[in-house]
């Protein structure tokens, strides 16, 4: 198995004693995370309970959040440092730009992952955010892994209260029948394979644009939905983040 860049990160800013045991609070609570982190993901693979692989998935979701918080401050902390080593002065580096960098180097490893990460989902969301303000829609994005469940949403300020759980069922669908809701719109018309397909899985697989299936070399790794705009513009906005995704590992 791999070592991570978020692994390498904390590993490059931690102590060992002599006991071989680490020696900072860093170390110890990022190893902690780790392993729960492991745990809940190994219950999840075997769990066949919708609701509660739901509930895990949320709290995986935190996990991962305090790690990608770790990462940032050991990357904030190695930066001043280095800084300060330097003697000279130049522009501070603000915190926010240090955290982008973070998230686009997680993404941007080139290598393909096994898996969508959180760190991957932020930098997919804040990709789609800018392109959302520049085109002036408030929009909900979220993210599924390959096996349809929830990594990460985000709401910009003024989105629609529907446009969240519009978005969650764009990436399910996406996600859950490996092609656009676009295409699935075609399909889904009177007439078509796929006519009344609506109407399954509890009313969740949505048929207009703004899902997109997340895959790399042919592999599905999740879902992507975005709600907040017109049709076109959330279909827009999803294969923009498509495309984004993409380049990210090119």
């Amino acid at each position: 198995m791999g070592v991570s860049m978020e692994d390498r990160v904390i590993n490059k800013n931690r102590n060992i004693n002599t006991n071989g045991q680490d020696s900072t609070q860093l170390g110890r609570t990022y190893k902690e995370l780790n392993f729960l982190k492991e745990r809940i993901t190994n219950v999840m693979e075997y769990c066949g309970n919708e609701t509660v692989s739901t509930f895990l998935a949320g709290a995986l979701q935190e996990v991962g959040n305090a790690r990608a918080h770790m990462v940032e401050t050991a990357v904030m902390e190695a930066v001043r440092k280095a800084v300060d080593e330097t003697g000279l002065f130049i522009q501070p580096i603000k915190e926010k730009q240090i955290s982008q960098a973070v998230l686009k180097g997680v993404a941007g490893t080139r290598k393909i992952p096994e898996r969508i990460t959180l760190s991957h989902a932020k930098f997919l969301i804040e990709e789609i955010e800018r392109e959302a303000e520049r085109i002036g829609v408030a929009a909900v994005i979220a993210v599924a892994d390959k096996g349809a469940r929830t990594i990460a949403v985000h709401a910009m300020n003024d989105s629609y209260i529907a446009s969240f759980d519009i978005a969650l069922n764009k990436a399910y669908t996406s996600a859950a029948l490996k092609m656009s809701t676009m295409q699935l719109k075609t399909l889904s018309q009177p007439g078509g394979e796929l006519y009344g397909i609506q109407h399954t899985n509890e009313g969740r697989i949505v048929i207009f644009g703004g899902g997109e299936p997340l895959n790399l070399k042919e592999n599905l790794l999740g879902g992507l939905g975005v709600s907040g705009g017109t049709e076109s513009q959330d279909a827009a906005l999803a294969a923009y983040g498509k495309e984004k995704f993409k380049e990210a590992f090119s």
